[in-house]
């Protein structure tokens, strides 16, 4: 064959083999994303951690802290979610998602060491200890978000692993059970947050 016949061949053959730019690579990242939406979604989930914040010697000492609106004008929550601020009882709701871990824990603040712009502790120095000792499921009539309907704290925290029922923005009405310690007495509070399903 002429060396000049001989590349004219070869040409044709790789012009034939190239991938036109209009084609999709099979084999590309935004491919395979494309074809496992599922996957990216799993991936993109996150666990949850969730705060008290209680302003601890105020409540401990207030001679109406059985009133629950009195415990709660004493308490704030914040998380790593939609929540980075620490907000009122009855405003918060925690996004939390399927299969991964939740996280409460427990922040004791003292009246006269508060920064009240930030609602954080100044001195770490807290003569009241505050620990979350459990947290329990309020509302029969919605999902469990979790496997059991009492999740014990251990060392002042609760941590668990929610089920597949946190999705769809379903509603979960709970209870956080905490103590505040002082002196040698403790006492017991409640208030009643909520969670959402958010995958």
């Amino acid at each position: 064959m002429r060396p000049i016949l001989f590349l004219f061949v070869v040409s044709l053959f790789l012009s034939s083999c190239r991938v036109k730019p209009d084609s999709p690579d099979p084999y590309s990242v935004a491919a395979f994303v494309r074809s496992a939406p599922e996957f990216t979604k799993v991936q993109s989930a996150m666990n949850t951690n969730i705060t008290l914040w209680v302003v601890a010697d105020a409540l401990f000492n207030d001679p109406e802290n059985n009133i629950q609106s009195v415990v709660d004008s004493y308490c704030k929550l914040s998380d790593d979610r939609n929540n980075p601020s620490p907000v009122p009882i009855i405003n918060f709701i925690s996004d939390v998602d399927a299969a991964r871990v939740v996280k409460w824990q427990a922040v004791s603040l003292e009246s006269e060491n508060l920064d009240p712009k930030f609602f954080n502790p100044v001195d770490l120095k807290m003569q009241y200890q505050v620990r979350i000792e459990q947290v329990n499921k309020k509302d029969s009539q919605s999902l469990d978000f979790f496997d059991k309907v009492i999740l014990p704290g251990n060392s002042g925290k609760v941590i668990a692993i929610s089920n597949g029922n946190a999705t769809n923005g379903e509603e979960y009405e709970y209870n956080i059970w905490f103590s505040i310690t002082h002196g040698g007495q403790t006492l017991l509070f409640r208030i009643d947050p909520k969670l959402r399903g958010n995958n």
